[in-house]
């Protein structure tokens, strides 16, 4: 049931093969590329990593066989296969019940889909804040006539995701009491033509829930009404329907990260039609996972043993990681640290690689460096005064014409609103700069260069003439 096949690359064209070739060749010799050694966990079935704690130290997965498992992280920091040690054990499903499981982000509760003898369903639990074992008997919440084939967490919603083609949203606060006006569960009209939900993501913004279906189709709906917002087709047919796949959205909820295809596509939440951006070449097989880091700077993507590190917008990999097994799910620690679950119900835990003198992209230190970098780079062009002299060396001075002052010509000085601004050698200082939005800006300050004066070039000819 959690079993994965991934199927061969798509088909290149013969003559267009010589150039993928060579744009592949190209892009292994300009990215760290690692092969890794899984580590040994869960005995059967794929290992579905729950959650990874700070720096990596410690793990919690559930596998096919049926266990809930605690256990350290390696303690260097290399791709390289390091021991660990196993702090506990606990069954939560029968061997080869399990097809999904969830753990909300405050590690407070469990999730699992199971398939029984006459039907498959949704069991929830609270876990010990302790000991982090269940803690209570699970509680049925939904039932389906197929697999339950993904589970994600929300806040207090639980997303559900089923082969039979029902889409559910359980919401534990109302299950407390919290709000006894609103229903505990919510279906979600998926249609009859869609097929089987195959995945679902929850916008970070809380607007949006991402549902991939079988039949290729990406529906994404309105949380508040349960509405169809936008419909279309974004997955190969043969991905959605004989593979596990995930989509994710970035932290700040404006992009949608979509595998399915060798190439990881970037969605804008404005239309989700267009793609922003294709990060290429980093895969031979068809991508079937991505996973966004905490602070969104790096993505990972996974394919047939194959796991890939990028740094959007950058479309050139950071790392690529080849594994034993094929990736089953991915979970990050941070900005630097992944654990990858693989359908042997091994794992492996890898680091994003910097330079030796780089520090971790999101610490403070990269804050900081790139933040002295901005002053330097200020202070280099404004020192000597350069900004408030005019392309030819002189003072920018107002010009005489027929006894007649024109206006003088004003040289703005451009005011840094970011890290990233720079300044060409030329005298003439232009300021552009880009952010994780994709936005691009020209901020103009208002201070002449000479005179001190500002304003419009009209008030600026009154001025003159008063004077």
């Amino acid at each position: 049931k959690w079993q994965c096949s991934c199927g061969d690359p798509a088909a290149v064209a013969p003559q267009s093969r010589g150039m993928a070739v060579d744009a592949e060749a190209t892009t292994k010799a300009a990215t760290q590329e690692t092969t890794v050694k899984c580590m040994s966990h869960h005995s059967e079935g794929p290992c579905e990593i729950l959650s990874l704690t700070e720096h990596g130290s410690q793990v919690l997965s559930a596998g096919g066989d049926g266990k809930l498992i605690s256990a350290t992280s390696p303690a260097s920091s290399t791709a390289a296969v390091q021991a660990t040690t196993r702090l506990w054990t606990h069954r939560i499903a029968e061997r080869g019940a399990l097809s999904a499981v969830a753990i909300s982000s405050d590690g407070a509760w469990l999730a699992t889909g199971q398939e029984s003898e006459s039907d498959c369903g949704v069991w929830v639990c609270p876990l010990d804040a302790k000991t982090g074992r269940t803690s209570s008997i699970p509680k049925l919440v939904a039932r389906a006539t197929l697999l339950i084939r993904h589970l994600v967490w929300h806040g207090s919603l639980l997303g559900i995701a089923a082969d039979d083609g029902r889409l559910m949203v359980w919401d534990r606060d109302v299950e407390n009491g919290s709000d006894a006006g609103r229903s505990r569960r919510r279906e979600f009209p998926t249609g009859t033509s869609a097929g089987g939900v195959r995945c679902i993501a929850f916008d970070t913004q809380g607007e949006f829930l991402g549902a991939a279906f079988s039949s290729g189709a990406l529906v994404i709906f309105r949380l508040r009404d349960s509405s169809e917002h936008y419909r279309g087709s974004a997955f190969p047919k043969a991905a959605v329907g004989s593979e596990r796949i995930t989509m994710a959205w970035h932290p700040n909820g404006d992009t949608l990260a979509l595998p399915g295809e060798r190439a990881v596509r970037l969605v804008g939440r404005k239309d989700f039609s267009s793609v922003i951006s294709t990060l290429n070449h980093g895969h031979k097989s068809p991508t079937t996972a991505v996973a966004w880091s905490d602070n969104g700077a790096c993505l990972a993507t996974a394919s047939k043993e194959t796991v890939v590190l990028w740094q959007p917008p950058s479309e050139t990999p950071l790392a690529i990681f080849q594994l034993e097994s094929q990736p089953f799910s991915l979970v990050w620690s941070g900005a630097s640290v992944l654990a990858v679950g693989t359908e042997a119900g091994s794992w492996a835990q890898l680091v994003v690689p910097v330079t030796p003198d780089a520090p971790l992209p999101g610490s403070e230190e990269a804050v900081a460096a790139a933040e002295h970098a901005a002053a330097a780079a200020e202070k280099q062009a404004f020192s000597s005064g350069e900004v408030d002299v005019a392309p030819d060396g002189g003072t920018a001075e107002a010009p005489q014409k027929d006894g007649c002052v024109e206006a003088a010509q004003v040289w703005v000085r451009q005011v840094p609103f970011q890290p990233g601004a720079t300044a060409p050698n030329r005298r003439q200082h232009h300021y552009l700069a880009f952010n994780e939005h994709g936005n691009m800006r020209l901020t103009v300050g208002n201070t002449s260069a000479a005179g001190g004066s500002s304003g419009s070039r009209k008030q600026q000819q009154q001025q003159q003439q008063q004077q």
